[in-house]
């Protein structure tokens, strides 16, 4: 047998296994994580908000599971920020009857809702979000956030959110001051959903009224997301999750709100197209998605998710869809960066290794100079070893991991040319780091995963060094 012969052969067992391995229901894991968050805030009371670890490219089984479930959401950035915007599903099980602990009430707001208390650990801190002007907002015990406006040299004291509100639906802020959550009151025949906001760094927090979620036949829940560009515009997508096994769309339809002043008032709900759901913030305006719902209709039928590439640059109000030139034969491939200048986006990609001699991670970078509507292959790069690119500060500046094995400390390094040469920033760095981004050259923040508590590391020296935030 020659060398052709064992790659076919060997190819063919890949693809046996990866195809048995995603057998209906092939649903993406973005929306398995929602159903496990929802059947726990169901059964325990109001959960809170989890940091999946992203899927690495080390070790031949998670390249398996990687395809497995599309490879697409692998990543998040400095710049692929995962945290920004929010989303959630489930509902609270009790009706609006008090006005929720530290919540200033006005005039003709709803009633809110008290909610059960969460069993969390109160040395978990969770990175909600990070902003443009070098402020932080951290999730402490699960009900309480603390704010940060000197890139985490000092924070706040704990601020309670209101008790209606369970981090599971997830939290945006546009700056120090100005932030969202959300609730669901449930009714007896539909939810309704109240999203909360402050002006004053969640000191306190106002209800308003965005609309009613209703669950189709056939669906487990309720599906919602809400995404602010600036401290006027903002819009609330809801959808219905269902049972793949009785539909193999995820969301049969899409409805969004939207609000110009701040989430005081919600237009009428139109309907939207679903392609745009669960979109990865890279800035306030600047967002992606990729086409996990075409991934997910074709059932066990795909070896690989489409290359459809959709970008907004305004918030989400308009997004313009393009096709990566991506070759048809390959098995596997994630977005792990999505950088911006005037007139230039620049996309990096990681490819699940072909077999062969030197199975290492590849990585192809990709230009759009029309916002996204068509992309040209720019240069291929790679490091010495396996990386999982995390974050950037500018467009040629990215922060990489390498070893990047799922819990593997791993060592951190940089590059100042896209990708084309790499060196050493740290001989160790954080495990299985999450969510990052950079405020300066200097100046960053890194959600750490455990498997119960989890913790936020920030740096002042441009990453050579990393303290813990505690509180």
């Amino acid at each position: 047998m020659n060398d052709n012969d064992f790659d076919r052969e060997f190819e063919d067992e890949v693809r046996a296994e990866i195809q048995g391995s995603i057998t209906p229901p092939a649903t993406p894991m973005h929306l398995r994580e929602r159903v496990e968050r929802m059947a726990e805030q169901q059964l325990e009371g109001a959960g809170r908000r989890s940091f999946r670890p992203r899927l690495g490219f080390g070790a031949a089984a998670g390249r398996l599971a990687v395809v497995a479930i599309g490879v697409v959401l692998v990543a998040g950035t400095m710049v692929t920020l995962s945290w920004r915007g929010g989303g959630g599903t489930g509902s609270l099980p009790s009706d609006a009857s008090t006005n929720p602990t530290g919540v200033a009430a006005r005039s003709g707001d709803p009633a809110g809702t008290p909610g059960p208390t969460p069993r969390v650990d109160p040395r978990d801190v969770r990175l909600l979000d990070a902003t443009a002007d070098g402020s932080a907002v951290v999730l402490v015990g699960g009900n309480k956030i603390r704010v940060s406006t000197d890139g985490g040299d000092t924070w706040s004291a704990a601020r309670p959110l209101p008790a209606a509100t369970f981090m599971g639906g997830g939290a945006d802020f546009v700056d120090a001051q100005h932030g969202w959550t959300a609730a669901v009151v449930k009714g007896s025949t539909t939810d309704s959903l109240v999203m909360y906001r402050t002006s004053d760094g969640g000191q306190t927090w106002q209800p308003s009224p965005v609309g009613l979620l209703s669950v189709g036949p056939g669906a487990w829940a309720a599906n919602w997301e809400f995404h602010f560009a600036d401290v006027d515009h903002g819009f609330v997508r809801t959808s219905s999750v269902v049972d793949p096994a009785k539909d193999p769309t995820p969301y049969p339809d899409c409805t969004q709100f939207a609000t110009n002043d701040g989430g005081v008032t919600w237009s009428a709900p139109a309907s939207v197209s679903c392609n745009e759901t669960n979109a990865t913030w890279v800035t306030d305006t600047l967002g992606w998605v990729t086409d996990t719902l075409g991934y997910a209709a074709c059932q066990s039928s795909c070896l690989a998710p489409t290359t459809d590439f959709a970008v907004t640059q305004d918030g989400g109000r308009t997004w313009t869809t393009g096709k990566l030139p991506i070759d048809a034969s390959e098995m596997g491939w994630g977005i792990e960066l999505l950088v911006a200048e005037p007139g230039r986006l620049r996309a990096e990609v990681g490819f699940v290794p072909k077999s062969g001699p030197d199975p290492r991670q590849r990585h192809i970078v990709y230009d759009s100079t029309d916002g996204g509507a068509t992309w040209t292959k720019a240069y291929d790069h790679n490091a010495d070893e396996d990386i999982k690119v995390l974050a950037a500060w500018g467009f040629d500046h990215w922060f990489a991991q390498t070893s990047a094995h799922s819990g593997d400390a791993g060592t951190l390094i940089a590059t100042d040319d896209g990708g084309r040469n790499w060196h050493e920033v740290a001989s160790r760095f954080v495990t299985s780091p999450g969510p990052m981004r950079w405020w300066d050259s200097r100046r960053g923040v890194v959600q750490s995963y455990s498997t119960d508590i989890s913790s936020v590391f920030i740096t002042s020296d441009g990453g050579r060094t990393w303290r813990q935030v505690t509180f």
